[in-house]
Order: structure tokens, then sequence, then C-alpha cells
């Protein structure tokens, strides 16, 4: 579980490191940090992963909302907002591109405030939030006996301030490089629309356009209030678990009967130390950086062959779809033709036999089972009537019937029974 772990949260800040889409970097962010959680579960740290999973759920929720308005806000740029006319997909993919963006604190201050708090709470900087959490992850690898786990999470950490940074510069600092978007190209075709439908988005891309020009940058006020609260907790969530002498401090380890964690100066410090390097990089190997959309980044400048391959996520997604993708997709033709073969035949097989018994159940029951009871219902109801015809009421016709009745038993008994 720790070596998962600690691999996780170095494998997949790597990759953040290279990604352009706002979200997506957040995302592989998420499972770097999931990563560090279950390394400290490995060594016995459950407090600190739980705690670790309780600043995290803040801070990152604030960056994912923050990004959120920052897309709401980068859709409403003409250059982006024509795009919906054509390809919807395309457009939201460009929103999201840090290349098209820069320059937005001064026209989304809220949201640049608030996401400066998250980020500065995943980089690992003090007081905030995330500092807290992760640096007790470090101390259980220091004091537990993993100097190799220790060592790649520090350097996990690292490219966590590394890859912020450089997202956070792109998108608050320098001009706003908008108007002139590195447009995304859909490898998927998009459908063409009738001439009817033409005239409905042309006219449906005026009004947007009308409404949405660029000109009026805003941020919601809902989202800002949601921003806000969540800021808040990025910078005082750490109050959960703080290593203090208190006992109201350490929370969580009473809660879960936990030892509660010390500072430990020396793991601290060198936990700001690669937080403050790696947002020292972050900031001087992008300082200058992209003056337009289609500029290239400067790790694909200084190290293009090691920069493709963590932009195309070591390839895993063709890897997987090369291998568990095309075996999917083989046994899903193999149990098209065995359903069509077999199990189709098989069904349908049962259905005649199916017919065929209820059929013959039918007949059996027509001839037998109804008509049988019938017509000993009409025999017995046609030999009541002709017995009932015996009873006339009259004595002559009786003392006939005895007559008869005495001949014939005279008759058996002369010519029969002697």
């Amino acid at each position: 579980m720790t070596i998962i772990g600690a691999f996780t949260a170095l494998f997949a800040a790597t990759i953040a490191v290279a990604q352009f889409d706002i979200k997506r970097i957040l995302a592989f962010s998420t499972l770097s940090q999931l990563g560090f959680m279950v390394a400290a579960l490995g060594i016995g740290g459950w407090v600190a992963a739980m705690f670790h999973l309780i600043t995290h759920a803040f801070f990152k929720a604030l960056l994912f909302l923050g990004s959120g308005s920052i897309i709401h806000a980068m859709e409403s740029i003409p250059a982006i907002d024509d795009l919906h006319t054509s390809d919807s997909y395309a457009a939201q993919q460009t929103a999201q591109d840090i290349r098209n963006m820069g320059g937005l604190r001064t026209r989304l201050p809220w949201t640049f405030w608030t996401y400066t708090a998250g980020y500065l709470a995943l980089a690992g900087i003090v007081p905030f939030a995330g500092f807290w959490s992760k640096d007790e992850i470090l101390l259980d690898a220091w004091k537990n006996g993993h100097p190799v786990v220790f060592t790649v999470l520090m350097i996990a950490a690292f490219l966590t301030a590394f890859y912020m940074t450089r997202q956070w510069r792109l998108v608050f600092f320098g001009a706003f490089r908008g108007d002139d978007p590195a447009v995304y190209r859909n490898p998927e075709p998009t459908p063409s629309r009738h001439d009817s439908d033409a005239g409905l988005g042309d006219q449906y891309a005026s009004d947007h356009r009308h409404h949405s020009t660029g000109a009026h940058w805003h941020e919601d006020p809902y989202m800002t209030a949601a921003l806000v609260v969540l800021a808040s907790f990025a910078v005082l969530a750490g109050l959960f678990n703080l290593p203090s002498p208190f006992p109201a401090a350490h929370w969580l380890a009473d809660l879960w009967g936990q030892e509660a964690a010390s500072i430990n100066w020396l793991v601290a410090g060198i936990s700001l130390l690669v937080a403050g390097a790696g947002i020292a990089a972050g900031w001087l190997a992008y300082a200058g950086a992209f003056r337009s959309a289609q500029d290239q980044d400067p790790l694909a400048q200084r190290a293009p062959g090691v920069f493709g391959i963590l932009e195309n996520k070591y390839w895993i997604d063709e890897l997987y779809q090369a291998s568990f993708g095309r075996l999917t997709t083989v046994l899903a033709l193999l149990w098209s033709l065995l359903d069509q073969l077999v199990i189709s035949k098989i069904v349908a097989g049962v259905g005649v036999l199916t017919l065929f018994l209820g059929r013959v159940s039918f007949i059996v029951d027509d001839t037998v089972l109804n008509d049988g009871p019938d017509a000993v219902a009409g025999g017995t109801n046609a030999a009541g009537k002709r017995t009932r015809r015996l009873q006339t009421g009259k004595a002559q016709d009786y003392v006939a019937y005895v007559f008869a009745g005495a001949l014939a038993l005279a008759l058996l008994y002369l010519y029969v029974i002697r």
C-alpha cells in the first residue's frame, strides 16, 4: 500500500507538470494527493491520512470551483464564443486551456484571491491547511523509518508546488491571450447542421454574442460566496489537528485513538524549503513565457522528449486502449457471435417448443378436459330426463313395473340360476 501510494503521488504529479487544461491539472493533482493519503495509511499514519483527506477536500473543492469561475468568464470571449456555433466541445476545451488565459487577477479579483488561498494550501505553505496535513504525513514517514517514501513524497511535494505555480502564473499574470486563442482541434467529426437548423444556430450565436462580448468580465455572486467559504476553510482547516500542546488542537488524533503529532522543526523546515523551491522554480521557469497562446512551453523547449511523454500522460490511455480496450472489443465481438449463433437460437428453440407444448395443452384441454366432462354431464342430463319419465305418479304404472320386475326375476331364477 505504501509503495502504490508513494508511486501514485509522484507519477500523477509528473503528468500534471505538462498539462494545459486547467481542470486536468487539478484532476491529476487530486490523484497525486490521494497517493499521499494511501502512502500514509500504509505506514500506519491513518490520522494523518484522514487529516489530509479533510483539508484536501476543502482546498481542492475551492480550486475546482475557482476553475469553473475562470472557465465561465473565458467562454464569454468572442473568439471562443464563436466556436460554439460550429463545435461546442472545441469551444469548451479552448476555454479551459491555460495558454489562452493571462492577466485574470485584475478581471476576476475574487476568484484570484480565493484561488490563491487554495493554491498555497495545496503547495503546502504555512499557515494554510495543506501544510499541516501534508507535513504530518511526511513526519510519519520520517519517524517510522521510511526514508525512501519520505524522499519520494518530498519530490512529489516539490512538483506540486511547481505545477500549481505554473498554472497560477499563466492564468492570473502576464498579458491576456484569449483574443487570439490556441483553438482546440476536435479529433471527432462534428455533426453538420441542416439548413433549417443553421439559421437557428446563427441567430443563437448572434444573440449570445450580444450578451457576452467579453467586455463585461463578471463573477457570479453565488459562486463567489461559495469560493469565500471554501477559502476560509483552506486557511483554517488545519485547526482540526494542529501539532500543538493544547488538547483541543489535536481533535482528530483523539477521535481516532492515535497519539497526537508534535511539531518536528526539521521536517517542517525541509517541507517549507521544498515547497518554496517548487514555487520559485515554477515562477522563474515561466517568467516571460507565453506572450501569445501559440508559444511553446518553456519546458518543451528545454526537454521536448520528456515534455512530450508527460504531456501524453506516458501514453497510458493509448496503452490501455491497445490492450484492455482491444481485448474488451474482441470479447464483446465473441459474445455477440455467441449470442447470435447459440443463445438466440436456444431462446428461439425454447420459444418454438413452448408454443408447441401450448398448442398440445390446448388440444388436450379442449378435447379431453372440456369436451369429456361436457359429454358426461350431457349423458347424465339425458339419462335423468329419461329416468324421470318413469315417475308418472300413477299406481297402475307402478304395479306394472313391479309385475315386470317380478317376472324378470322369476325368469332369471328358472333359466339362469337353476
